[in-house]
Parts: C-alpha cells; structure tokens; sequence
C-alpha cells in the first residue's frame, strides 16, 4: 500500500506507455529515428527535388495525364460503387452482383 499522495510508479509508466502506444497507432505522434513509427510525410520529395524525378514516378505509376483528368476518373468510379451498393442495400432486392474495373463484387441484404 503506498502513502497518501503516492504514486505508483510502476503503474504510471504502465499507463504512459500504453497511451504512447496507441497515440503512434493513430499517428498523434511519431518516433525518429524509426522506419515503423516516423512520420511518412518527411520522406516525401518537394520543390526542386521533386521537380527532377517527377516524370519518372509518374510515367512509373502509369500517371502520364492530367492530375485532374486522372482525379476526376477516381471520383466517377467511387461514386459508382457508392451508388450500385447503395442501390443493393436499399432497394430490399436480396443481391446484386456489380462489376466494376474487370472486379465482380455481390452484395446482400441480409434477408436471404
């Protein structure tokens, strides 16, 4: 038993490693050096460096057209999965089978 006013330390150190822990998980925080734990973003290339390799990464990512050209392809696909799982979950059909981009996905309903 400690005194009146004591603290555990034991049992803090516990507590304060358990919330560093999960604030690392949720990257609230970031640990350096490390490859696990650091922060992504430091890594990223910009300004002049970027500028020098930019053609290539693109090119290697298969990326060659316009950012917004290529943006805007991901939204209509995003919107179209959206609608045909909305369209299985709500419309009380008991599935759908909807292809998008070469992939077959079913969704239920639950009611089969």
């Amino acid at each position: 038993m400690l005194p009146e006013g004591a603290v555990d330390r034991d049992a803090y150190l516990v507590c304060v490693l358990e919330q560093l822990f999960r604030a690392l998980n949720r990257r609230d925080v970031f640990a350096s050096p490390s490859n696990r734990w650091a922060d992504p973003r430091a890594r990223l290339l910009d300004g002049k460096q970027w500028e020098a390799v930019s053609e290539d990464v693109l090119h290697g990512l298969i990326l060659d057209g316009p950012v917004e050209e290529h943006l805007a392809g991901r939204v209509r696909a995003l919107d179209a999965a959206w609608q045909l799982d909305g369209g299985a979950l709500g419309g009380g059909r008991s599935g759908r089978e909807a292809q998008l981009r070469g992939w077959t996905r079913t969704t239920t309903t639950g009611q089969e």
